[in-house]
């Protein structure tokens, strides 16, 4: 979204070499962060932003940054850990986590990729746990997600973006949160919540091929 360039490197190249926070995404380089590692997406988009010919948010008011930043921080809460727990917490685990994520690379062997996974479904789990949403019924989930995703398609109506007709950094966080939801094979009532929004299903599949037209993923 800022045209910055970028060199992606999986797991199995960077193996959380110097990762600060030990969970993706983290960067280092490209005249960013003094060349050290930096963690945690969110502190990675504000510390690039700082350098000004990067700051996509330097036309918004500080209102609408705020404004922004709530719906972002909503979204996160009350759609991102619904979506996370379907993916490893119900049966979509070995249904299309762990084939997708953890048993597809030729540079793993089956057995380890099984055993990476289920280690992965168990951190997945005390997190939940932690933050709260691994203590919801389904019920209680599909509440919050109705809630928040109402929320934002009132406020998104027939715009392109979040805050408009221009771009922000936070329709990148809540592009990559709604898209766990409603992208991919992963089928269950929790995440179906957000196809009941047409206007945010558009959304994702709009920034989709505009910024990340790469990613083909199979959308619902």
């Amino acid at each position: 979204m800022a045209k910055i360039e970028f060199d992606y490197q999986d797991g199995f190249t960077h193996k959380m070499k110097g990762n600060p926070k030990m969970y993706v995404p983290y960067v280092r380089g490209g005249g960013f962060f003094n060349g050290e590692y930096k963690g945690d997406s969110q502190l990675i988009i504000e510390g690039i932003m700082q350098n000004s010919e990067y700051d996509i948010d330097k036309w918004m008011s500080k209102q609408e940054r705020a404004l922004a930043n709530a719906f972002r921080s909503m979204i996160e809460e009350e759609v991102y850990w619904p979506a996370a727990w379907v993916r490893f917490m119900t049966p979509e685990f070995e249904r299309v986590t762990l084939p997708t994520y953890f048993l597809k690379s030729k540079k793993l062997p089956a057995a380890l990729g099984y055993l990476i996974g289920y280690l992965s479904r168990s951190a997945q789990k005390k997190r939940q746990h932690q933050q709260g949403t691994g203590r919801l019924t389904v019920p209680e989930m599909k509440i919050k997600m109705h809630r928040a995703l109402g929320s934002l398609s009132v406020f998104l109506g027939n715009n392109n973006y979040l805050m408009g007709s221009k771009v922000c950094s936070c329709d990148a966080s809540i592009y990559g949160f709604l898209s766990l939801a409603c992208q991919g094979d992963w089928r269950h009532e929790v995440t179906d919540v957000l196809l009941e929004y047409p206007n945010l299903t558009a959304y994702v599949e709009r920034m989709r091929k505009e910024f990340w037209p790469e990613f083909q993923y199979i959308f619902f």
